[in-house]
């Protein structure tokens, strides 16, 4: 292939170019990454056909070597809008191989250098690159219930949502962003091999919903109390730290622009925190012992007839320390919170 050279092929062509490619392994896994069946993998794979199609053949020739190049790899970049899927692989020196999914088309592409690949990737999600200014400037703090109730709402309840004068206007116009996204999180999956004998892993994850002028990322690293912050960039700055991230990791430089989610965020963050019980228990007990101490200033007053409504006092109190103890361990409902930052 030639550089900024596209071929374009269905996806039963692919499938015969991964046939003829002689790791049947690494072929399924390729397979799989591209949302083809096992059934449509097997069934060429054990019984290859040739299809008729007049341009097919020298199709197949010129995506061998990239073919192969994509199946000797060990890392790939993942982009994900709706259905439509950008996979980029790492290619000789500096330079990149494309594949972009849609429905049933696999379309290809190799680049000597990285350079274009920022302008390629905000056209995927359908965002102006030149755009250098962030209008919202604002970190959003929503809770993980929230941020899971907006994904369960129907349309027409987030259409309320997004009416609603009582609601904060910047979050309204997430969530007015997030409608126009189909509701969904545009994710980006890093994904490495350990070893030759390996499947590849996802290493971590960037998620974000792009919006009209800015984008909106989704950050779970920087987070307390199971909140989630959506952190507004402009999309000249995230797209360039995103440049920047793919170039590290692709070519195994230190990545030290990395803010990303590692694994699955939703899964790491429980419901239920000894952590949060235990610190309200010592905090009421210390709070109990002051006040029994001054009981004891007095001590002489009520020995003899009062230890008794002392001790009954105490034990009655640490008994609903240990009841709202184990409340405090459960999840809190929170609303969301917005916070002023200087700049994206």
């Amino acid at each position: 292939m030639e550089d900024g050279q596209k071929i374009s092929v269905s996806t039963q062509e692919l499938i015969e170019v991964l046939a003829q490619s002689g790791s049947d392994k690494r072929a399924r896994e390729f397979a799989k990454e591209n949302n083809i069946s096992k059934k449509e993998i097997d069934q060429v794979i054990i019984s290859p056909q040739e299809t008729n199609v007049n341009n097919s053949v020298n199709h197949k020739v010129l995506l061998k070597n990239p073919v192969n190049r994509i199946l000797n790899s060990n890392k790939m970049i993942r982009f994900e809008n709706g259905d439509h899927c950008l996979l980029i692989y790492p290619s000789e020196g500096a330079g990149v191989i494309l594949e972009d999914v849609h429905k049933n088309q696999h379309r290809f592409s190799q680049y000597k250098t990285p350079n274009s690949l920022n302008e390629i990737i905000c056209n995927f999600y359908g965002v102006n690159s030149k755009l250098q200014e962030d209008p919202v400037k604002i970190n959003i703090e929503l809770s993980n219930n929230m941020y899971d109730l907006i994904h369960n709402k129907k349309s027409s309840d987030l259409d309320r949502m997004i009416e609603d004068q009582s609601i904060d206007s910047k979050i309204r116009l997430f969530l007015r962003d997030f409608k126009k996204n189909n509701q969904q999180v545009s994710k980006i999956t890093f994904k490495k091999r350990k070893n030759e004998k390996n499947l590849m892993q996802p290493d971590f994850v960037m998620l974000f919903v792009p919006g009209e002028n800015n984008i909106w990322h989704i950050n779970y690293e920087e987070t307390d109390n199971n909140q989630i912050f959506l952190m507004s960039n402009s999309v000249s700055h995230y797209f360039n730290t995103l440049h920047n991230i793919l170039d590290d990791f692709l070519q195994n430089h230190p990545q030290k622009n990395k803010k990303v989610i590692s694994g699955n965020p939703k899964e790491e963050i429980g419901k239920f925190s000894f952590k949060r019980g235990l610190s309200f228990f010592w905090k009421s007990n210390l709070l109990l012992f002051i006040v029994i101490l001054f009981f004891f200033i007095n001590k002489s007053s009520w020995s003899q007839e009062g230890a008794s409504d002392v001790l009954l006092f105490a034990l009655l109190w640490e008994a609903v320390i240990l009841l709202l103890s184990f409340c405090a361990c459960l999840k809190k409902k929170d609303t969301p919170v917005v916070k002023k930052v200087k700049s994206a």
